[in-house]
């Protein structure tokens, strides 16, 4: 029988996981963004690209598409 100390270490455990995993993702993500920006490989950000971002979120989240765990913070 687990006991209550036991369930809450694990639980520490997955979360510490799961928070490397996606600390991990966004240091990779992070590279690859230097390296595009070292390659001139960029998009300038205005007003236009703005309202294009919010307009495909919101096409996105009518249509139940899932969120990138990413994304989240």
């Amino acid at each position: 029988m687990k006991t209550a100390q036991t369930i809450v270490f694990k639980g520490g455990v997955w979360r510490m996981r799961k928070q490397d995993d996606h600390r991990g993702r966004l240091l990779a993500a992070l590279e690859v963004g230097e390296r595009d920006i070292a390659a001139g490989r960029t998009v300038p950000y205005t007003p236009d690209l703005l309202k294009q971002i919010e307009q495909e979120a919101r096409t996105h989240a009518a249509n139940d598409h899932p969120i990138n765990p990413d994304v989240i913070p």
